[in-house]
């Protein structure tokens, strides 16, 4: 969470936005292509040291709650 940490709210919020958007597209089945654009979009704005990756549902979900946990700290 460190590297979270030096992001602003609305970057994380953002992030988080992104991360919805690509468990919504993998509901509606939507094609390979458009959820890697969705991942390239994610990465482009919260980096990775391997921003090449496909996420899975559990990564998801786990990056969700470590973003909502960061800006839970930043309204402190």
């Amino acid at each position: 969470m460190d590297q979270l940490s030096k992001l602003t709210k609305t970057t994380l919020a953002k992030g988080h936005n992104v991360l919805i958007d690509i468990e919504f597209a993998r509901m509606c089945n939507s094609t390979q292509e458009q959820i890697q654009q969705l991942h390239n979009k994610f990465y482009s704005i919260i980096p990775h040291k391997d921003n090449t990756l496909i996420l899975s549902e559990n990564q998801i979900y786990v990056k969700r709650a470590l973003i909502m946990a960061e800006i839970k700290d930043i309204n402190v």
